[in-house]
């Protein structure tokens, strides 16, 4: 067994111990670690030798050679400090700055995945072939060649989804000529003919329409005060062609008998943010 002085008394206590058995005292005099001080001691002779051994390697350079690792050094910053669009891209500032603002148009914020091709493929060659429908088989031929696509997110609709943006772009400047997000044109020959906020929830309204969902579910349970939200942080977000806003979770409450019952959740909301339904298990609330 390990033991300890006590500050007050100076008798052995057991290291277990919650109080010192003579006097009562909590104060505990604990033996000293020294393994940290060598460890930092290692540590400190390892930096002054890494120094050291740069400082004799940086002497013995040329000119040249201290220029070329200082141009080295500057190319590795910028390129941490370059944007994922910029890299995957290989875009030039002007042209970095011209796709932002174009998605910055259509409601895009910033982009964190980047993808040539990528699972979007498909969908989008048959998207691609509603928008192409006036293309021939010798001009559509030629629009592969000349183009590429990537599919993308942005921080986001990451969060509210899986979904991406899919872009083709000119390779020979690229320009952004076709854009869609979840199954909808966003943007056709360069002309912008939608908003992608149109086609999934912003992080704002989720939260706005999460506060009032719960204080309406909320004053129809019998026992308010028991009221649970299960796995509120999974609930479901859908908006539909007309603007509405599906929510699906759960909730769970105590009945009048004191029993607590989980229930699965369906609340519509409107555009303008109205309740147009609600189901709560078996019952229709609003209708």
């Amino acid at each position: 067994m390990k033991y300890v002085k006590c500050v007050s008394c100076g008798k052995k206590v057991s290291v277990s111990a919650a109080s010192c058995p003579k006097c009562g005292g909590t104060s505990f005099k604990k033996k000293k670690n020294g393994c940290l001080k060598v460890i930092l001691a290692a540590l400190s002779v390892i930096l002054v030798i890494a120094i050291i051994q740069t400082a004799i390697i940086e002497s013995n350079m040329t000119d040249e050679e201290r220029q070329a690792r200082a141009e080295q050094r500057e190319a590795d910053a910028v390129e941490a400090a370059r944007s994922v669009l910029n890299r995957t891209l290989d875009l030039t500032s002007e042209q970095e700055n011209r796709m932002i603002e174009v998605f910055s148009s259509v409601g895009i914020g910033v982009i964190t995945v980047v993808d040539q091709g990528g699972h979007a493929v498909s969908e989008s060659l048959g998207l691609m072939q509603n928008v192409g429908a006036d293309y021939n088989d010798d001009e559509w031929d030629d629009f592969i060649r000349k183009h590429t696509m990537y599919s993308l997110q942005d921080a986001e609709i990451r969060d509210f989804s899986n979904e991406r943006i899919v872009i083709w772009i000119r390779d020979e400047d690229k320009t952004i000529v076709h854009m869609f997000f979840n199954g909808r044109l966003i943007m056709e020959y360069g002309e912008i003919v939608s908003d992608v906020t149109n086609y999934y929830v912003t992080r704002e309204i989720r939260r706005e329409l999460e506060v009032a969902t719960q204080l309406i579910i909320r004053d129809l349970m019998t026992r308010p005060d028991t009221v649970q939200w299960v796995n509120r942080n999974r609930w479901s977000y859908r908006i539909d062609e007309n603007k509405n806003i599906t929510i699906i979770g759960r909730v769970s409450s105590e009945n009048a008998l004191g029993i607590r019952l989980e229930n699965n959740f369906q609340i519509i909301w409107s555009e303008w943010q109205n309740p147009i339904s609600l189901i709560i298990g078996d019952q229709v609330f609003i209708q």
